[in-house]
């Protein structure tokens, strides 16, 4: 196996790392919900999804937006602030858009997962104060719990990658 094989291999082992560690997976194909299912799961969705919308577009954008910032620059040395500001915005205003869109299949999703009755339960809790803040936080706690794990996917993949050099080079399947 050659080198440039082997590191497909380990990017490819990567990949599927952060995919089972991604809260949002789509791994199985939604199965048809009964329309009881789906208007439980529209409910829900909206209670999840309404302020987070624009909480998620904000974090995505102060975490994205600094690169951005400074590739527009490097491109257009004469750049002033007042169109930044408006690049800016657009930017998020996307963000929103795309998260709306990809939201109006979540329904599905929550009702593969749930049953109604889970459903009904889990929006009679987020309408609790609790539930509330819970809704109010989790996106910051998700944010800081992503900014605990990507810094180590890195060395994850590294220890990975010698894993399984080790064990292909046992086997005589790679190397000398």
């Amino acid at each position: 196996m050659g080198k440039l094989r082997f590191s497909g291999l380990v990017g490819a082992t990567a990949l599927a790392i952060v995919c089972a560690i991604s809260p949002a997976s789509a791994q199985n194909a939604p199965s048809p919900a009964s329309a009881e299912a789906l208007l439980a799961a529209r409910d829900l969705v909206g209670l999840v999804s309404g302020s987070m919308l624009s909480d998620i577009a904000t974090r995505m954008t102060a975490q994205v937006w600094p690169p951005v910032e400074s590739a527009l620059r490097t491109q257009n040395p004469k750049i002033d602030l007042v169109t930044l500001a408006e690049l800016r915005a657009e930017f998020t205003r996307q963000i929103v858009a795309g998260v709306s869109d990809a939201m109006q299949d979540a329904p599905a999703i929550y009702a593969r997962y749930f049953t109604v009755q889970e459903m009904r339960d889990l929006g009679a809790f987020y309408r609790t104060p609790i539930g509330g803040k819970t809704l109010q936080v989790m996106p910051q706690v998700m944010t800081d719990v992503n900014a605990l794990i990507l810094p180590r996917m890195q060395g994850l993949q590294e220890r990975v990658n010698l894993a399984f050099l080790n064990i292909l080079q046992k086997r005589g399947l790679y190397g000398k």
